[in-house]
């Protein structure tokens, strides 16, 4: 009996909004953060892959306050820095 109490609970899950930032990397890049003009918070630090997509909080999908850089760990190249970065909006039970 509980297991068909679950499967009659799993067809009413409802969609769940999130914000979504995809970033296409120079090939150079090595390393991705993603950071809160708002609060300076560092939101995401992490690996940089040819397309590194990040799931971020809906709020993050309502304005333009994020600040994405690339580095590279030799320092060879200058920073990239993108400003008022606002996430896409995708439905997470979708994906």
């Amino acid at each position: 009996m509980a297991t068909l109490g679950l499967f009659s609970i799993l067809p009413t899950i409802q969609q769940v909004p999130v914000g979504l930032i995809e970033i296409d990397t120079d090939p150079d890049a090595e390393i991705i953060l993603i950071i809160s003009r708002e609060s300076s918070e560092v939101l995401f630090a992490g690996v940089a892959m040819s397309l590194t997509k990040v799931v971020m909080p809906i709020e993050y999908a309502t304005k333009n306050e994020l600040l994405v850089m690339i580095l590279d760990n030799d320092k060879q190249y200058n920073a990239a820095v993108l400003d008022g970065v606002r996430a896409s909006v995708i439905n997470l039970s979708e994906t």
